[in-house]
């Protein structure tokens, strides 16, 4: 299963050791925020999500390109 790792502008975890624990990690970061993130950059957070589900779930029954907006 895919797993979407969003961290904040300066990271208090090391991709490499995230990485090594799951081989289906994706990476992301956002910018100017810290640890809450999601609350104050949703819009980066949104887009990094909408990306990942394409990615891994584009083409599913009930789950269109317009839904991950």
């Amino acid at each position: 299963m895919p797993l979407l790792f969003i961290n904040a502008d300066r990271p208090q975890n090391r991709e490499e050791d995230i990485r090594a624990l799951v081989k289906t990690l994706h990476w992301g970061r956002t910018i100017g925020t810290g640890h809450f993130n999601h609350m104050v950059m949703p819009d980066q957070v949104n887009a990094m999500i909408g990306d990942m589900l394409r990615q891994h779930f584009d083409g599913l029954p009930g789950l269109q390109d317009s839904s991950l907006s």
